[in-house]
């Protein structure tokens, strides 16, 4: 929980963008009120936009009472109806996000994600669970996503964007921008669903291409 905060605290951009000590300071103390934060949040397979914030509810109530962070969450549907929720493409039988060749209307989901993404106030966290984080990491991949959230990206069970491997091993983070991207992964060690392997992958990625990554097993 203490680095999940961590994560959390815009205090920490100091060692990552050129924000002086004097404007970390200033944003993460001296302050009555609670520090707001806006998080795009995107639903695993078979999520919702409308139960997803639930799954949320323990680090929001979290961050309110022992940080004085409040977590203000927008969510994005999946288009493609599953099981009793939605997910954000479609793959033939048998196939998994992590050795897919192909993301069947991949591109729909993204015009919505972008959407939310483009019209909305900045994000400090674009969190994403599952095939959510799978599609960020996409968008990242692709080039697609409009700028960075200020916080950086949380990506919970996340595996490999497999239809996009070439793109993540172009990818480079411009060292002239005021902000390195973060990155923290949330991986579970007895996790059956998403291979951690596959998740470790997009990590190994990321961080060669420049971003700053952690990690909480």
């Amino acid at each position: 929980a203490t680095r999940i905060a961590g994560f959390f605290d815009p205090s920490l951009t100091m060692r990552n963008s050129k924000m002086s000590t004097t404007q970390c300071q200033s944003s993460s103390s001296g302050n009555d009120t609670p520090r707001i934060l806006r998080v795009l949040a995107l639903h695993g397979s078979e999520g919702t936009a409308k139960e997803f914030p639930n799954r949320l509810d323990p680090i929001k109530s979290m961050l309110a009472s022992q940080y004085d962070i409040d977590l203000q969450i927008t969510t994005v549907e999946g288009p493609f109806a599953k099981g009793t929720g939605f997910s954000w493409w479609t793959m033939k039988d048998g196939e998994r996000s992590f050795n897919a060749n192909e993301y069947q209307g991949f591109d729909i989901a993204a015009e919505r994600v972008l959407e939310a993404w483009e019209t909305q106030p900045p994000f400090d966290i674009c969190l994403g669970h599952s095939q959510g984080a799978i599609m960020l990491a996409s968008l990242i991949a692709l080039g697609k996503v409009p700028h960075h959230p200020t916080l950086g990206y949380i990506f919970n069970g996340v595996s490999f964007p497999n239809p996009y491997r070439k793109q993540v091993a172009a990818l480079k983070v411009d060292e002239s921008s005021p902000m390195i991207p973060r990155v923290l992964f949330i991986m579970g060690t007895n996790d059956k669903i998403t291979p951690n392997e596959t998740g470790e992958e997009l990590q190994d990625g990321l961080r060669e291409a420049g971003f700053v990554v952690q990690t909480i097993r």
